[in-house]
């Protein structure tokens, strides 16, 4: 989202602030332009927007109209005390006082108010699924994280075609930086015998890694460092062992003949890789099931089965890979994704771009995001937001967004992506251009302003969140 036209000239905080306990506001003018003259009085009125409009009319008085007058004080800033009331965006108009009720209108923008259980949750944006050349991707690792984080991103799992090593070199790379940017350990499986694509988010094991005749061993050896985050992995084995696995797997699931048929084998070998992952203390994610490949990637039954037992933790409702038929799949997994929500189903959602490019030049590279509701961008506690379900999946494919989730957190990421996140994005495009500029030239000026501008994010959140 660009930046609106009242965030050029006043800067409001706190922006989100405890629904029912009173805090103080204050809106400061960003230039002499706009300066508040100390020989006036000023007017705010608070609206609360899920109140609605009175009688049709903004401008009239309304039984819940908030009113106070102030002066501008010492520093040039105007405060004003407040009790917000309830979960919602309140509209918070600044006027001069005429003595006219309404008086000429100077400013206004938003304030949220949060009800206590989402206090203390910040909102980190970033992608659970993308790849580089270490696989099919474009680009080295540091470069991918570098041009998402200009972008705005907070956090990013690498998530390769049959490797974890990968995630794991950018990790390593990336915690040696002042960064405020969050890698997190991850991987696309791809398991013999099963075409279903999953998505491992922050296991501190490789799943790839455990079968002998994949990938990950194949390049890096059954070497502990480059398949785990831990010193006690599952040993590798074979694929013939792990077939044995799977299929033991079967009789346990009680599958449904009719939906699944021909493929349990499929189906148990999804429930063994989730099963790995969750044991690694990762999030596993059901990936793109009405991908289009000429025809959908799974039987649309297959994919019932999966979302109404729902043994995976997250589904990428929202995804990418081919700009041309992304709406397709989207929609698809989005109506899906509610349907199941109206039979009393629910799981996390998350919105990725499955990105082989992470530059403008790739028209996928910004198709989908995801935003965690959670208390610190790390690893550990974003896997602990999708756990609780305090995500929002992201569409940007048309150049605006849309939201796929719960209803009460799409309302609050409206406000968010509006308010908050257009600010925020540009302290992560500096941030992003010097980490791209040090990795591929090794400019200690790029790694000095990497260090100056470290912390900012962290002080950005404390002006506008007030979880006190």
């Amino acid at each position: 989202m660009a930046i609106k036209q009242e965030q050029f000239n006043f800067d409001i905080f706190p922006k989100v602030v405890p629904q029912d306990k009173q805090v103080t506001i204050t809106i400061r003018p960003l230039g002499d332009h706009v300066a508040f003259s100390k020989d006036l009085q000023y007017r705010i009125r608070i609206f609360p927007m899920a109140e609605g409009l009175h009688e049709g009319n903004s401008d009239m008085w309304r039984p819940n109209d908030f009113h106070y007058f102030v002066k501008v004080d010492d520093d040039g800033c105007i405060r004003f005390d407040h009790t917000f009331v309830g979960e919602q965006s309140n509209l918070v108009r600044l006027s001069i006082d005429d003595g006219s009720l309404v008086g000429k209108k100077v400013y206004e923008d938003n304030v949220f108010s949060l009800a206590p259980d989402l206090v203390g949750l910040y909102p980190f944006r970033g992608d659970l699924h993308m790849h580089s050349c270490r696989s099919d991707g474009r680009e080295s690792p540091v470069v991918v994280a570098a041009n998402y984080h200009s972008t705005g991103y907070d956090f990013m799992a690498l998530t390769d075609h049959g490797r974890y090593h990968s995630s794991l070199e950018l990790q390593r790379y990336c915690s040696k930086l002042p960064l405020e940017f969050t890698v997190v350990t991850g991987e696309e499986i791809h398991l013999p015998g099963n075409c279903v694509h999953i998505v491992n988010f922050g296991s501190k094991y490789s799943v790839n890694g455990l079968v002998r005749e994949l990938p990950q061993v194949q390049e890096k050896g059954e070497d502990v460092s480059w398949r785990a985050l831990i010193p006690d992995p599952p040993p590798v084995i074979s694929t013939e062992e792990y077939k044995a696995e799977v299929n033991a797997l079967i009789p346990e699931l009680n599958l449904p003949e009719a939906e699944i048929g021909d493929s349990k084998f499929r189906y148990a070998a999804c429930v063994w890789a989730y099963r790995h992952i969750q044991r690694g203390g990762g999030i596993a994610i059901y990936a793109h099931p009405y991908w289009n490949v000429g025809v959908w990637q799974l039987p649309e039954s297959f994919t019932r089965v999966m979302l109404e037992r729902h043994e995976f933790d997250a589904f990428e409702v929202l995804g990418g890979g081919s700009a041309e038929k992304d709406f397709q799949q989207n929609q698809l997994q989005s109506s899906m994704y509610y349907a199941m929500r109206a039979k009393g189903v629910k799981f996390a959602v998350v919105g990725s771009t499955d990105s082989h490019g992470s530059t403008f030049l790739n028209p996928a590279s910004r198709v989908a995001s995801t935003l965690i509701f959670a208390r610190e961008n790390t690893q550990e506690s974003l896997i602990e937001g999708i756990r609780k379900q305090n995500t929002i999946a992201v569409d940007t494919f048309s150049g605006h967004y849309r939201f796929v989730g719960e209803y009460r957190l799409m309302r609050y990421a409206v406000f968010l992506m509006e308010n908050f996140f257009p600010l925020h994005d540009e302290l992560c495009f500096e941030a992003g251009r010097a980490l791209k500029e040090y990795a591929t030239s090794g400019s200690e000026r790029a790694l000095a302003i990497l260090e100056c501008l470290n912390g900012r994010l962290a002080e950005q959140k404390k002006k506008y969140f007030y979880f006190d």
